[in-house]
């Protein structure tokens, strides 16, 4: 499966799922979504004219669950999914004034058949809202870092306006020992792990992608956005070396 903006003429004919990726009965506040048509992926060869973006409305201390599920072509218990994500320099997952609400955003899920629960991606989601985290909840809580890769505890390195590639590599089932959550942000390895983080007790498989989820505090006035470049997912190993 692969998607990356290039086909679409307008935010309403994106919206409209020409190409049928999308679970589009599922989308989360469309009206804060934009085809941005001067932004798109130039990094690692690419040359991307397009990209969909995300806009978060002076969030303060309100949550905004803006979000869209891509549907893979079939439920598959082993996955291998590549992202290229840009955050605004001024995006954070903290109001300076305090908030109650959780310093989190929930920036990916690999979506499972049957369980209230999914395997993810925070950016800002733990250690106050500076780190990243992995994990999800009721079947994958666990969240946790690469020995010494000290990137992993400072969700700001991606806050910079610039393109990153976010590649994975999950595996689920219903044993303890045989799943995968491998991660790398670039070309560094942030995360990997092949037992001990996913228990759920049954056999369940990654049905699709949620492209982004909700943003629990912000910016107390003015704009932050996060713009979605090319995603891709496949079945089989594309050859990344992992």
């Amino acid at each position: 499966m692969s998607e990356d903006f290039s086909a679409y003429s307008s935010t309403a004919n994106m919206l409209a799922d020409p190409l049928g990726l999308y679970s589009v009965v599922e989308d989360n506040t469309t009206s804060q979504m934009a085809l941005d048509q001067s932004t798109g992926v130039n990094i690692d060869g690419l040359n991307l004219g397009q990209s969909m973006r995300y806009d978060y409305n002076a969030p303060g201390c309100s949550t905004q669950s803006v979000g869209r599920n891509l549907t893979l072509p079939s439920p598959t218990s082993e996955v291998w999914v590549e992202v290229y994500l840009k955050f605004s320099p001024n995006f954070t997952t903290r109001n300076v004034n305090g908030c109650s609400t959780p310093p989190d955003f929930k920036a990916l899920f690999g979506r499972l058949t049957g369980l209230n629960c999914r395997v993810e991606l925070h950016v800002g989601g733990a250690s106050g809202g500076t780190a990243f985290a992995v994990g999800g909840p009721g079947c994958a809580n666990g969240v946790g870092s690469y020995p010494g890769q000290a990137d992993f505890g400072n969700a700001g390195v991606v806050w910079d306006g610039q393109w990153h590639r976010y590649r994975f590599h999950w595996k689920v089932s219903a044993s303890g020992t045989d799943h995968i959550y491998t991660w790398y942000l670039d070309n560094t390895l942030m995360f990997s792990k092949t037992s001990g983080w996913y228990n759920d007790g049954a056999a369940a498989q990654i049905y699709s992608l949620a492209l982004g989820r909700n943003l629990d505090q912000g910016i107390p006035s003015g704009t932050m956005s996060l713009w979605w470049g090319r995603v891709r997912a496949w079945n089989q190993n594309p050859g990344w070396g992992f």
